[in-house]
C-alpha cells in the first residue's frame, strides 16, 4: 500500500515551521526557508538512516561537512518542517492539461 502523505522527489510542499533556535543553522544554511511558502522537493536524502531530510528547487546551500555523517554534502531541512500539499504525479497531470481545450458538441 502506496503512502499518500509520503514526501517524495518532485512533490509540492509547504513550510509550516521556519524557526530557528539562536545560533542554530545559520552558518549551515545560508539560504533559508520561509514559513507559508510552497516548494517542490529536490531530493529526499536518508543520511545513512539516521535522520531524513530534503532539499528543494530553487534553495542550494553549499555543501558542510557533516560530522554525525562524516562526509561532506549539502545540509538537508528537516522533513517536519513541511506539508506536502501536491503530489509529483498531481503536478505532472496539471501541467499536461495545462493548454488542452475540451470542445464539448
Amino acid at each position: 500500500m502506496m503512502n499518500e502523505d509520503k514526501i517524495g522527489v518532485g512533490d509540492e510542499v509547504l513550510c509550516i515551521d521556519a524557526s530557528l533556535k539562536p545560533g542554530q543553522g545559520i552558518s549551515m544554511f545560508p539560504v533559508w526557508i520561509k514559513e507559508s511558502e510552497k516548494y517542490i522537493v529536490r531530493e529526499v536524502m536518508t543520511n545513512d538512516d539516521i535522520v531524513v531530510g530534503i532539499t528543494l528547487e530553487g534553495r542550494r546551500n553549499p555543501p558542510v561537512y557533516i560530522p554525525l555523517l562524516k562526509r561532506m554534502q549539502e545540509p538537508a531541512y528537516a522533513m517536519w518542517r513541511f506539508r506536502k500539499t501536491k503530489s509529483a504525479y498531481m503536478i505532472q497531470e496539471e501541467k499536461e492539461t495545462e493548454g488542452v481545450e475540451i470542445n464539448i458538441i
